[in-house]
């Protein structure tokens, strides 16, 4: 880690390369994470009119969800997030593949999908909340101290 000194007083400089890498990985994952909530909003509207799709179509859609679930899981590292994340995308994945019925003005479908789209959100959270406290470490500089004056 490299830190920059303003003489012996012991400030950091604003431009840090460390906390700039940081606070760019937050504002990259807040970004992402707005993307996200939409696509899992479009991911259940095609769900709920997978009539409307065909079978190429739902094989993609199938992909897609795995590739995301896999994302989302790299996120976080606890086990009840995890947990919850596999079973929304199972239950989807089912859907998907006629197992499991899903109709379009049920109230269970609106209370799934706002509770995942919470889930997703509370792993960036805490995803953005550590490069955060990343950000406050690297940004505080302990001065050296050289000898004591008598």
């Amino acid at each position: 880690m490299a830190w920059d000194f303003v003489g012996r007083s012991g400030i950091a400089l604003a431009n840090n390369p460390h906390v700039t890498a940081l606070r760019q990985k937050v504002k990259a994952l807040r970004e992402e994470e707005k993307t996200v909530v939409k696509v899992i909003q479009a991911q259940y509207d095609s769900v709920i009119n997978k009539a409307k799709l065909d079978e190429p179509q739902l094989g993609q859609l199938r992909k897609e969800l795995l590739a995301q679930e896999r994302q989302y899981l790299l996120l976080t590292t606890d086990k009840e997030q995890k947990a919850n994340l596999r079973r929304n995308y199972e239950h989807l994945r089912r859907v998907l593949g006629g197992e499991g019925l899903l109709d379009a003005g049920a109230i269970h479908h609106r209370e799934q999908e706002t509770a995942h789209v919470r889930l997703v959100q509370t792993v960036y959270k805490a995803k953005i909340l550590e490069l955060e406290q990343g950000i406050q470490v690297a940004s505080k500089v302990n001065p050296t101290v050289k000898g004591r004056r008598r």
